[in-house]
């Protein structure tokens, strides 16, 4: 009798571990079928998982599996609607408690919920940050800090070509003396083109960009108004041409929210 190859035993042991996982991701589906798995459910998982030769590990993976199953369609609300409010907070903490595994929210779960905040109780007192590249001045904070891009609206000329007529007299051999007269023919439009990117600040004195090219900034004071886009702010000041800049979503929706209550200092 010819033996079996190395590699036909490592196939081998991989298929009964792959069986093994199967049975175990079945009695996992059995002890939730309510909806809700038991400390004793959960004693009885990790023993079996022992009986069947696997580590801890794959009862881990299944755990991550099916809480990421049952909270996908809430997650994927909340971040649709960039509102996360406290009863979105007690359904996921009972998922992860079903499951047992720790629920880590971290990026912008803290702005959704003051979004949430103002539109449904009218409060908001922007949260007091450290930036990471400007120097405050006495007396000032800063409440937030993003990536942007800084645009301003340009003149564009495009060229193309001349009109008019001319004569040619013919003058000495190789030699034509032309008259008349030609003009330039073009459009002009005004088109918003991109300065830089950068970082943007907002603080309680002013608004601060700094660019990988250049910077700015524009006080209180010189902001007479500004216009709110999906994905950009515009802003109006007391002189000089308007300053565009170009955020994520929900990052326009919290600057609005912050410029609403900003006082000119």
């Amino acid at each position: 009798m010819s033996k079996l190859p190395f590699y036909s035993c490592a196939v081998r042991f991989h298929m009964f571990k792959f069986f093994d996982k199967r049975k175990l991701e079945k009695k996992y589906q059995e002890a939730l079928a309510d909806g809700i798995i038991t400390d004793q459910e959960f004693d009885e998982l990790k023993h079996y998982v022992k009986e069947l030769g696997l580590s801890a590990n794959d009862l881990e993976d299944l755990q991550s599996k099916y809480f990421k199953k049952s909270s996908d369609p809430l997650i994927k609300s909340i971040i649709n609607s960039r509102r996360y409010s406290p009863d979105d907070e007690v359904k996921l903490k009972e998922m992860s408690k079903n499951h047992d595994v720790d629920l880590s929210l971290t990026g912008d779960i803290g702005i959704m919920r003051k979004l949430w905040e103002i539109e449904n109780t009218g409060e908001f007192i922007p949260d007091v940050i450290e930036p990471s590249g400007i120097r405050l001045q006495k007396n000032e904070v800063c409440y937030y800090e993003t990536p942007a891009v800084w645009s301003q609206l340009k003149i564009v000329k495009e060229h193309k070509g001349y009109i008019g007529s001319s004569i040619g007299f013919r003058v000495a051999k190789g030699v034509t003396l032309r008259v008349g007269r030609a003009f330039p023919v073009g459009n002009i439009s005004e088109e918003l083109v991109d300065i830089c990117d950068g970082i943007f600040y907002v603080t309680n004195k002013k608004l601060q960009f700094i660019g990988s090219k250049r910077s700015t900034s524009i006080t209180y004071k010189r902001l007479v108004n500004y216009n709110l886009f999906s994905d950009a702010i515009e802003f109006q000041k007391t002189s000089g041409k308007n300053d565009m800049f170009s955020f994520r979503s929900i990052d326009a929706e919290y600057i609005d929210a912050i410029l609403q209550i900003m006082e000119p200092t």
